[in-house]
């Protein structure tokens, strides 16, 4: 089953009489730090591990400091880590819970909207390996998820644009009217409007949480989460150290993804084209080459979901419907990265 989601009117009743603050240490990052912590209203005492923002903090290094840093606070299976942050805090503060004395629980208090809507839930924990995305982790559900919306006013707005993304893939694999209704929303102006955030968060967990809850493993259903993520974790690994975000990435994958679905028959030419509309409206093209695109899918032929028959891809049959398993070929991949850098 997945986590208990929790939501909060505000931050500061996220520890209000909560029982056991002698157990709890923080993992943040620098902005999370200064930005969300001071919100919760925690005592000095509460012990604090602070690592660097970004993805290039998802490694083994920093995992081995969170180690050495439980360590240091006397840590036990009675401790739990609290991770204070987005994806990249969940990801690795989940690896480190799950992994320090053989597991210890932990609590995900997402602060971006890409946590609140998907990063934070369904119990992936991971680091990169050299430029490769999440290739060493493992499927450890944290004890809960507390979602305090509040928490978005401190972010850029490239942050909300990048959790969008996510928003996005869910409504392409789950549900059409949903699609429909964010395509109509001013991003920005979301966060103006606390419940209707709150909803569009909780329809995005429910969708995700869905899938979850009948494959834990990520070994059918739940695959279907992955549109978009082939090509866009190539993307992402690709522009690394260029602070492009995941869900630029994503939105670049999508319409790749979709457009093979297109080419491969299965996603009618309408529907794509609306698809392409709609991410476009959203998000300005990724910039590389005709001459990198072989690095791209070198590095997308490696990606964690392919198996030995080749490139694995989640593909659309309409807006709504979507399949996993599909094998991709490697000039099917070549074409869609040319379509996307060529067709604007």
């Amino acid at each position: 089953m997945s986590s208990p989601v929790l939501f909060y009117p505000s931050a500061d009743k996220l520890f209000y009489n909560y029982p056991n603050l002698d157990q709890i240490i923080i993992l943040c990052d620098e902005n999370t730090r200064a930005l969300c912590l001071p919100k919760l209203g925690l005592p000095q005492s509460v012990p604090v591990i602070e690592v660097n923002a970004g993805e290039e903090s998802k490694s083994i290094e920093n995992l081995a400091f969170i180690w050495d840093r439980l360590l240091h606070f006397k840590a036990n299976r009675t401790s739990i880590l609290v991770n204070l942050g987005g994806g990249v805090i969940s990801d690795l503060g989940g690896m480190a819970a799950s992994t320090y004395n053989r597991g210890i629980p932990c609590i995900n208090i997402p602060t971006t909207l890409m946590g609140m809507v998907d990063a934070a839930h369904g119990g992936k924990t991971g680091i990169n390996q050299q430029q490769y995305k999440n290739y060493l982790g493992t499927f450890t559900l944290p004890k809960e998820v507390w979602i305090c919306p509040d928490f978005l006013k401190t972010l850029a707005p490239k942050e909300i644009a990048s959790g969008f993304a996510e928003m996005l893939k869910h409504s392409l694999i789950a549900d059409p009217s949903y699609f429909d209704e964010l395509c109509q929303i001013d991003i920005q102006n979301l966060l103006n409007d606390t419940n209707r955030v709150e909803t569009y968060i909780k329809k995005s967990v429910e969708i995700k949480n869905k899938f979850v809850n009948q494959d834990q493993h990520d070994k059918g259903i739940r695959q279907l989460l992955n549109f978009g993520h082939t090509i866009g974790h190539g993307l992402e690994s690709f522009f690394m150290d260029k602070h492009v975000s995941h869900g630029e990435c994503v939105a670049a994958g999508i319409i790749c993804e979709a457009y093979v679905s297109m080419v491969k028959e299965l996603l009618g030419k309408n529907e794509f084209k609306k698809i392409k509309s709609s991410i476009d409206t959203y998000y300005k093209r990724l910039i590389y080459s005709k001459n990198d695109i072989s690095t791209l899918v070198s590095i997308i032929t490696k990606d964690k979901k392919n198996d030995k028959k080749g490139i694995k891809c989640v593909l659309l049959k309409d807006i709504g419907q979507a399949e996993f398993g599909h094998l991709v070929s490697t000039p099917e991949i070549v074409n869609a990265l040319e379509y996307y850098l060529l067709n604007e």
